[in-house]
């Protein structure tokens, strides 16, 4: 609500030609130069990732999206947690003595990166092929 009032005020204020230039300018100025940082920080991807805040995740990448470039950024930081997650499950020694619990736990971490792709990134094609990527990887080994 409160942004609907302030982009009324730019369509006010602004000349058509004039604002899509400085929003460019902005959005690039307050994204793209903090990005880096922000995925960084403490509470940054690594964090979201973790603990499941798929609704923090979809604020950012609303965020990010707006600079398209930035979304690497996020996609470096799902990769190798997708890995590491499931270096886990194909290292563990236990699960490899039990096909049906093994096959088991990869289903439900692939349902898992299914559903934060889809709620998170809204299906957006360069998370799928790097959620894709991430577990040929480890599937791999």
């Amino acid at each position: 609500m409160h942004l609907i009032k302030e982009e009324e005020r730019a369509n006010y204020y602004l000349q058509p030609e004039t604002k899509t230039p400085l929003l460019n300018t902005i959005q690039g100025e307050i994204i793209e130069k903090q990005a880096p940082n922000l995925v960084d920080k403490d509470s940054g991807c690594d964090y979201m990732f973790q603990h499941s805040k798929l609704e923090d995740l979809a604020l950012m990448y609303r965020l990010f999206k707006r600079v398209d470039t930035c979304l690497k950024f996020i996609i470096a930081k799902m990769q190798p947690y997708i890995e590491s997650r499931g270096d886990k499950i194909v290292m563990d020694e236990a699960l490899l003595k039990d096909a049906v619990e093994f096959t088991g736990k990869l289903l439900a971490f692939k349902a898992e990166m299914d559903v934060m792709v889809e709620h998170a990134f809204l299906n957006d094609i360069k998370f799928q092929k790097a959620r894709d990527v991430s577990f040929q990887n480890f599937m791999n080994k």
